[in-house]
C-alpha cells in the first residue's frame, strides 16, 4: 500500500492491520507525511528495501518467520541500509529485546501500549536530525545527587553523570528491582554554590544498564533513563539547568 505526498518515505513492518491504520493516519495527519509503505512480514521489508529508497522504518520486533531484530541486524550489516533510521516496537514485557535491539543500533525504541503523542515525539526524533542534536548530553562537574523511587519506596541513589532533554545518565548503587523499562521517580538535585541549587523530580524510564569499566563487583553500575513526556514545569527545569551549566563551562573550555 502506497500514499503519496510528502517527502520523507517511511516503511511500516507490522504483521497488524490495526497498527498499521493508527501509525499511518497519524504520520499523514500530525506530520503531513503521505509517502507511507506498509509490509506485513520482515522478509517482505527486507525485499522491499532493495527495490525502494526509505527515510525511515518503524518495525514490530515480534512476527512470525524473520523476526523484527532479524532484519534491523541485516540492516546494520548491509553497507546501503546500515544509516538508515529504525525505530522497533516491543511488547511490554519483551525486556531481553529491548536491550539487544539497543545493542543492534536501533535509531528508537516505542513499548506497547502507547499514546499518539509517544509515537509522534519518537518518530520526530528519529526522521530530523536537528532535533535530535537538541538532545545533546551536558556534563555535570558540580556537586549533584539522583533519588531513584517509586512512591515513597527508595530504590537507589547516585551521581548524575550526564543529562539531556531526554534524559539521564546516573552512576547508581546497583538493585536487581531496577530492571529495563521500568518506570521511576527521579529527583534531581544540583548545587552551584551553597546558596544555589535546582531541584526537581522527573518520571522517566530505565532503558540500559551498564558496568563501570574495569569493574570487579557490581555494586554500582551505570544506569540510563530517558524521561517521560515531560510537563512545561519540568521542561523549564531542564532549560534552566541547561543553561547554568553552559554559564560555569563555557563553550571554548569544553
Amino acid at each position: 500500500m502506497k500514499k503519496s505526498g510528502c517527502s520523507h518515505t517511511i516503511l511500516v513492518v507490522s504483521p497488524s492491520s490495526i497498527l498499521v491504520r493508527l501509525l499511518v493516519n497519524l504520520m499523514a495527519k500530525r506530520l503531513s507525511c503521505h509517502q507511507i509503505f506498509t509490509v506485513a512480514t520482515a522478509s517482505e521489508a527486507w525485499e522491499f528495501l532493495g527495490r525502494q529508497r526509505v527515510d525511515g522504518v518503524v518495525c514490530e520486533r515480534a512476527m512470525a518467520g524473520m523476526s523484527g531484530l532479524e532484519l534491523l541486524v541485516r540492516m546494520r550489516e548491509s553497507e546501503a541500509f546500515r544509516d538508515v533510521p529504525v525505530m522497533m516496537l516491543f511488547d511490554q514485557l519483551d525486556k531481553e529485546s529491548v536491550v539487544k535491539s539497543i545493542h543492534l543500533g536501533a535509531t528508537e525504541l516505542l513499548t506497547k501500549p502507547f499514546t499518539p503523542r509517544d509515537f509522534m515525539v519518537k518518530l520526530r526524533r528519529m526522521l530530523f536530525p536537528v532535533e535530535r542534536r537538541a538532545d545533546e548530553r551536558h556534563q555535570l562537574a558540580m556537586t549533584n545527587e539522583i533519588t531513584v523511587m517509586d512512591g515513597a519506596y527508595l530504590y537507589s541513589s547516585g551521581a548524575i553523570v550526564n543529562f539531556s532533554m531526554g534524559g539521564v545518565l546516573a552512576h547508581l548503587k546497583c538493585n536487581d528491582k531496577l530492571t529495563i523499562y521500568c518506570q521511576m521517580d527521579l529527583r534531581m538535585m544540583v548545587e552551584f554554590s551553597s546558596d544555589e541549587q535546582l531541584a526537581k523530580t522527573l518520571r522517566g524510564q530505565l532503558t540500559r544498564v551498564e558496568k563501570p569499566p574495569g569493574a570487579t563487583s557490581l555494586a554500582t553500575a551505570y544506569y540510563a533513563f530517558s524521561f517521560i513526556e515531560t510537563r512545561p514545569d519540568q521542561r523549564d527545569f531542564l532549560d534552566k539547568l541547561i543553561h547554568r551549566v553552559r554559564v560555569d563551562f563555557p563553550e571554548w573550555i569544553k
